[in-house]
């Protein structure tokens, strides 16, 4: 699966942003207006899931100030009824 976004310019400091990107927690803020489901899993790990789709769970792969965040491709679970 691959995910594409449209690119943000951000109007803060790298260690702004780093902070901020850094606490999983915020990234429900990030999330389109169609999310059904959120939850920090750890400190590493959280799941999603947008309407009518399935869980998508991603995990940092870093957490040092450096000039990318790099994360895991998607694990997608699949709920069977």
């Amino acid at each position: 699966m691959f995910i594409e976004s449209p690119k943000s310019t951000v109007s803060k400091n790298k260690e702004e942003t780093f902070k901020f990107l850094n606490d999983l927690s915020n990234f429900e803020k990030l999330m389109p207006e169609n999310i059904d489901k959120f939850e920090v899993l750890n400190e590493n790990r959280f799941l999603f899931s947008l309407k009518g789709m399935p869980e998508i769970v991603t995990e940092k792969k870093n957490s040092y100030l450096s000039p990318n965040l790099l994360w895991a491709r998607p694990v997608i679970n699949y709920l069977l009824p």
